[in-house]
C-alpha cells in the first residue's frame, strides 16, 4: 500500500527554522505581508567573488522511516519569487543523522516580481552528501554518499538551500510560500489485533503438542 505524507508551513515563523550553513547571508526570516498571500519566508544573499548560499531546515518536517515506512518519492511543490532584478536557486535539501544531503538534478528559480508555482520532482538516486570547505564559503558535493530511505533509515528532516551567482557585486533578494512537501511512502504493516491473537494461538498449540510428545516419548521408554 502506498500512502503520502504532506509538510506545510503557512506563517514561516523563524523559531520553526534553523540555518545549517550559510555565507553571504544577509536575511533570512519571515516577513509578514507580501506573501502569496500573508507571510512568507524571505532570504537575502550577497552575491560577490564567492556564490553566496544558506541552507535552512524546518523542525517540524521531520519523518523517521523505521517508524513510517520506506520513502519511495519527494515532490517539493513551492511558489517562489524574486523582490529585486537578481534572482536565486532552490534545491531540496534535508538532514539525517548529523549529515546534509541535497538534490541538485532538479531546482526552482526564483522570478522577477511574481509569485510562480514550480512543482519539482525529485528523484532520490541524485541526493548526495552536502558539506562546506575547511574556509566555509563554498559547498563540496559527495555523490558517492547518500540518505536512507529505506524502513531502516533514521529520522529526516526536510529543507532548502538557496544560492545565488551571477557577475558583479549585488543583493538577491527572493522569497519562499506555499511549500507542500510531498513523500510518497510504503507504509510500515503493523499486524492487526486478530492476526496477533493466531500467533499466540498457534505458538500455545505448538508448544502443547511438543509436550505431549514429550510424555509419550517418556512413557514408551518407561514401559520399554
Amino acid at each position: 500500500m502506498i500512502s503520502q505524507v504532506v509538510f506545510s508551513d503557512s506563517t514561516y515563523a523563524d523559531a520553526d527554522w534553523t540555518i545549517v550553513n550559510q555565507f553571504g547571508l544577509i536575511f533570512a526570516g519571515q516577513q509578514p505581508t507580501g506573501g502569496n498571500p500573508g507571510s512568507y519566508r524571505q532570504v537575502a544573499l550577497g552575491v560577490g567573488q564567492n556564490v553566496p548560499f544558506v541552507g535552512q531546515l524546518n523542525k517540524t518536517f521531520v519523518y523517521n522511516p523505521s517508524i513510517s515506512g520506506a520513502i519511495t518519492g519527494i515532490t517539493y511543490n513551492i511558489d517562489l519569487e524574486t523582490t529585486n532584478a537578481e534572482g536565486a536557486t532552490y534545491f531540496a535539501l534535508l538532514s539525517q543523522n548529523g549529515n546534509l544531503y541535497i538534490e541538485t538534478m532538479h531546482t526552482g528559480n526564483a522570478s522577477p516580481n511574481t509569485w510562480l508555482n514550480e512543482n519539482i520532482v525529485l528523484n532520490l538516486a541524485d541526493f548526495a552528501l552536502l558539506r562546506t570547505n575547511s574556509q566555509g564559503n563554498s559547498l563540496i558535493i559527495d555523490p558517492n554518499s547518500r540518505p536512507d530511505f529505506s524502513a531502516s533509515g533514521s529520522p529526516i528532516t526536510f529543507g532548502y538551500e538557496v544560492t545565488a551567482g551571477g557577475g558583479g557585486f549585488f543583493t538577491s533578494i527572493t522569497g519562499i510560500d506555499n511549500d507542500p512537501i510531498i513523500l510518497t511512502v510504503t507504509p510500515l504493516v503493523v499486524p492487526e489485533p486478530s492476526s496477533l491473537n493466531l500467533l499466540a494461538f498457534g505458538m500455545g498449540t505448538a508448544a502443547f503438542v511438543a509436550s505431549r510428545r514429550s510424555r509419550e516419548a517418556s512413557t514408551r521408554k518407561a514401559r520399554g
